[in-house]
């Protein structure tokens, strides 16, 4: 739903703050990673899992190849078919992004039933501190859902690996996603 959220967003972003934060709710709520290679743990047996874990890299190669290929053809057919609107060139990519993402909500709905069996769920989480431990962003910087760290200077070191890794992701997934806009909207380069 999150993910729905950022796209219905980006399609409304008629500047580059609406943007960033569209993709801000999108980063907060993209946890269907995890989620898909939890499914498939929990659904294949041990001998089977590094054949599925397989399948979803190759699936991710492909989304990596044939997303840009779908937002660039539907971003010049948006600039194709509406010329005289300056958001022309996002508003066909955005909206098709939120379609998908919400078949993609109706199928999991309806198509994915839950895989994780009673028997093997954790009956750890009980309280709410428990539970904020794990959703929370500044507890996951504090590393305070991990039990098992032995001394303060294990968690030390895991709070600057998990700022430097983050800061990484910022500034990657900032380029990523916002330098083709900045080169059409700056340079007027649109092909």
């Amino acid at each position: 739903l999150g993910i729905s959220l950022s796209y219905a967003i980006w399609c409304v972003s008629f500047n580059l703050t609406v943007f960033i934060i569209a993709r801000i709710v999108g980063g907060l709520a993209k946890a269907n990673v995890a989620i898909v290679l939890s499914i498939v743990s929990d659904v294949t047996t041990e001998n089977e899992r590094n054949r599925a874990m397989a399948w979803i890299g190759a699936a991710f190669s492909l989304g990596f190849i044939f997303g840009p290929l779908l937002g660039a053809i539907s971003s010049h057919l948006g600039t194709k078919f509406w010329p005289l609107s300056p958001f022309s060139f996002y508003v066909l990519p955005a909206t098709i992004s939120l379609v998908l993402s919400l078949i993609n909500i109706a199928f999991i709905s309806f198509l994915c039933p839950e895989t994780l069996p009673e028997s093997k769920r954790n009956e750890e989480v009980k309280t709410i501190s428990d539970i904020s431990n794990v959703i929370f962003p500044w507890h996951l910087f504090k590393f305070s859902a991990l039990k098992t760290i032995k001394t303060m200077d294990d968690v030390y070191i895991l709070r600057r690996l998990g700022l430097a890794s983050f800061l990484y992701m910022i500034v990657f997934a900032g380029l990523e996603f916002t330098i083709t806009f900045l080169v059409y909207n700056r340079f007027n380069y649109n092909r």
